[in-house]
């Protein structure tokens, strides 16, 4: 560890979303790579025809996305493994299956097309950290607590200082999680400008513009901070978090 790293926290969760805008597969530890966590947003739906520089099919457009949950059939060897997701209704089909994009893309209401990436299909940058003291603070903001995975963070952090917003700080730093010469560094290079996709409940899919609301009120719309791998490592639930001073 570098002589001038604090301890600032600990890991509370990991989440991985093998497929854009769909439930995250909650982890007990996740291998960060060059990409983020290796298997996170590896496949998409696309809306056929779009041109734009944003054409992923998300929960703008389907906000019962985030009811259908996929997993790797094995976790061991995500690149080879099959993805499996199971649907609102109790279905479960491969992530290829034309069932599945047929269901899709019904909600949808126009045509789509599944894609898959190696490097992954993130909007910004591989991998999003949040706090749970910032998650409390919107939704004191809101009036109503507030599940994290609204935010969808890769690592859910529990901060010592139990200050809200201060992992904002870490920006422009690196952040060390777990212990050891092969721990994770990740370079902390911005933070997180939010979009309607926090409006959605994850365990309803209803919306309330509230929440979107009071991100921007209270952050500038910013809310969590982006990273990516300056050493690959391994990290697990409860690992503490040190930062660069």
């Amino acid at each position: 560890m570098y002589s001038d790293f604090n301890y600032v926290g600990r890991v509370k969760a990991i989440l991985r979303y093998p497929v854009k805008s769909m439930r995250g597969e909650s982890l007990d530890q996740a291998e960060i790579g060059w990409y983020g966590i290796e298997g996170d947003r590896r496949w998409a739906f696309v809306k056929s025809g779009d041109t734009s520089h944003f054409p992923w099919l998300t929960g703008r457009e389907v906000p019962e996305m985030v009811l259908y949950s996929p997993r790797y059939d094995d976790r061991s060897d995500t690149k080879q493994s099959q993805v499996l997701v199971k649907t609102p209704g109790g279905d479960e089909w491969t992530i290829n299956s034309p069932e599945l994009l047929s269901e899709l893309a019904g909600r949808y209401g126009r045509p789509a097309h599944l894609i898959h990436l190696g490097k992954g299909c993130h909007d910004a940058m591989p991998l999003s950290l949040l706090s749970t003291a910032t998650v409390e603070s919107f939704g004191q903001e809101v009036g109503l607590p507030l599940d994290p995975r609204r935010f969808r963070p890769n690592i859910l952090v529990e901060l010592v200082s139990g200050k809200a917003y201060d992992e904002d700080g870490w920006v422009g730093g690196v952040v060390q999680i777990g212990e050891g010469p092969k721990a994770a560094r990740i370079q902390v290079n911005r933070r997180n400008v939010r979009c309607v996709m926090t409006n959605i409940d994850p365990e309803t899919a209803q919306r309330d513009p509230r929440v979107l609301k009071a991100v921007v009120r209270a952050r500038d719309e910013c809310a969590a901070i982006y990273g990516s791998a300056e050493q690959p490592g391994v990290v697990r639930v409860g690992d503490p978090i040190y930062r660069n001073e």
